[in-house]
């Protein structure tokens, strides 16, 4: 991969940053000796998806950012050493070798003279060098989030590949350098559908017209995670030539939803991070006026959804607040159609003989008359009550890693409402399904299933496993009527992967299947 330069991370724009003014820099240069005021400034960076605590701040210098070395390139696999008699930095992997002196603006790349744009600096007693450059110099991919002011630092290896179509926002074909065509699915993010075939929903189009006008044509570099999607995709992670990691771009402008399906979950917390700050800022999707202007059939199907339901609204109503009671109802009509009976003189024991059904439609009625607008706890709560989920069980955090319970820090608008349950309506089914698979695990391995996937979003089923393996041991003397050896503790653990695999495997497959529409 060629050295490019980046205009948004090598012209950082500080303003509104914590910068704190130092000294003056000397680099020497064919021109002459030149003068740049540095500032440092705290800019948060993640490499291969976790986050790097730098023991010291970067800093800006020309407009470009220059971070501690040490901190920075060791954590990258990079051995970092000092040359006193010639007073340079040499950094060295896998048979790469960089040296740098601080203050000169060329440095020597295996047996090559390179120019810097920005020399290295010795600053208050550390090494500090212009991070792509150093950075690219090792194949790594640098990426900056102009509106977060974030750093991402991919080490992975990658492939080279131009775009040669988009049928979406999350979907392209990429022609590879060995001439084979891919239809590749970007991973941990999702745009709202944009095509007739799908049904076109709210902020679908604008996504698909934004991803388009990014990609086509252009040179991408494309890294994989651990596993391709079941439908033959190729799911991957997008950068663009001047390193900007589109799949970050699509949360961080807020053109798309994190969408968290393990395995593949390395850069799951980023995005979160960057979903985050998208909602704060109320960009695109999570902005509610956006319900004011949708396409004319879009806003029908969104008005159609919500008559069903015996909520009937206008397409300017769609962007005001909705109420607790108005949920409910949308939740009981929509999962329950059933409960339309009710209002024909049947009663509940006569629409269901299920108790606890008949309890969840009891407690969404009693909601009705609430017209308090709807919050975000409340939206949260009357989710988990009408699909009959305890707080903090799987299914639940299954619906949160793939952004159908959506944390919003003001009420929930009509048209956000209706969007939700006609999501969730259709995974309603798989929901039932893996809580089946779930209550079908022996108890005394269930408690170490549960512990695996409930936290996937943090780390690899299989590694999730393996830490399970000593409460295992712990545990099974019942299953086993003693306490286990080691070979059946290992047994049990190679249970609990199994359903684990399982349980995830299909997670996967019927969200892109509802997702995707596959």
């Amino acid at each position: 991969m060629s050295i490019a330069k980046s205009a948004s991370l090598e012209k950082v724009v500080t303003v509104n940053s914590r910068t704190t003014k130092l000294q003056t820099a000397v680099i020497n240069t064919k021109s002459g000796t030149q003068h740049y005021a540095l500032e440092k400034v705290d800019i948060p960076m993640y490499l291969d998806g976790k986050r790097v605590n730098l023991l010291k701040p970067s800093v800006i210098m020309n407009g470009s950012t220059l971070v501690p070395l040490r901190s920075v390139f060791e954590a990258m696999g990079i051995t970092v050493n000092w040359d006193a008699d010639n007073q340079a930095v040499i950094a060295e992997k896998a048979g790469t070798r960089l040296t740098m002196k601080p203050g000169d603006n060329t440095a020597k790349l295996n047996d090559k003279t390179m120019e810097m744009e920005t020399s290295g600096q010795i600053i208050e007693g550390s090494t500090y060098v212009p991070l792509r450059f150093v950075g690219e110099s090792f194949s790594a991919l640098i990426g900056y989030d102009q509106n977060t002011r974030t750093i991402s630092i991919s080490t992975k290896s990658y492939q080279k590949a131009t775009v040669t179509y988009l049928p979406d926002g999350d979907t392209l074909d990429a022609r590879f350098e060995n001439g084979d065509t891919r239809r590749i699915r970007l991973i941990g993010v999702n745009t709202t559908e944009s095509t007739k075939e799908a049904g076109i929903e709210p902020g679908g189009k604008a996504a698909s017209a934004y991803s388009k006008s990014r990609l086509l044509g252009q040179t991408v570099y494309v890294t994989r995670d651990k596993t391709d999607d079941p439908y033959g995709r190729m799911l991957a992670y997008v950068h663009l030539e001047n390193g900007e990691f589109f799949n970050a771009t699509l949360v961080s402008e807020g053109y798309a939803r994190v969408m968290t399906i393990a395995p593949n979950t390395i850069w799951s917390s980023y995005f979160d991070s960057l979903q985050d700050a998208a909602k704060k800022e109320k960009r695109r999707i999570w902005n509610p006026n956006m319900y004011a202007d949708l396409e004319p059939a879009v806003a029908s199907k969104v008005i159609k959804d919500l008559a069903e339901a015996g909520i009937n609204k206008t397409a300017s109503q769609l962007a005001t607040p909705t109420t607790e009671g108005e949920f409910a109802k949308l939740l009981l009509l929509t999962l329950y159609p059933e409960a339309r009976l009710l209002m024909t003189g049947y009663k509940i024991y006569e629409i269901s003989k299920d108790e606890n059904t008949q309890r969840i439609i009891q407690a969404l009625m009693n909601k009705e008359s609430n017209g308090e607008l709807l919050n975000n706890e409340q939206m949260h709560s009357l989710i988990l009550l009408a699909l009959g989920l305890e707080e903090d069980s799987f299914a639940a955090k299954t619906l949160d890693n793939l952004g159908l319970m959506p944390n919003l820090d003001r009420p929930v608008t009509v048209g956000e409402a209706a969007g939700i349950i006609q999501k969730i309506k259709v995974f309603v089914p798989s929901i039932g399904e893996f809580e089946q698979k779930m209550g079908a695990i022996n108890p005394d391995i269930r408690g170490s299933v549960d512990g695996v996937l409930s936290g996937f979003s943090d780390m690899n089923l299989t590694d999730k496993a393996k830490d399970a393996s000593g409460w295992i041991k712990d545990k099974t003397s019942g299953l086993f009527g003693k306490n286990p050896t080691d070979e059946e503790a290992k047994q049990a653990e190679e249970s609990a992967k199994q359903k684990a695999a399982d349980i995830t495997k299909q997670i996967a497959e019927d969200a892109f299947r509802i997702f995707d529409h596959k």
